[in-house]
C-alpha cells in the first residue's frame, strides 16, 4: 500500500520534477560504483 499511496498523493508537475532528480541521482550512484570497480580492478 506504501508505494501506491505515494503515487496517488503525486502530481504531474511534482512528477516531472522528482522522477529527473531520482534518474540524476541513480546516475551519480551507478557512476561512484563503476569508479569504484574500476579502482580496485586497477590495484
Amino acid at each position: 500500500m506504501g508505494p501506491v499511496r505515494s503515487r496517488s498523493r503525486r502530481r504531474e508537475k511534482a512528477t516531472t520534477v522528482t522522477d529527473v532528480v531520482y534518474v540524476l541521482l541513480t546516475l551519480a550512484v551507478f557512476g561512484l560504483l563503476a569508479l569504484a570497480v574500476r579502482g580496485v580492478e586497477r590495484l
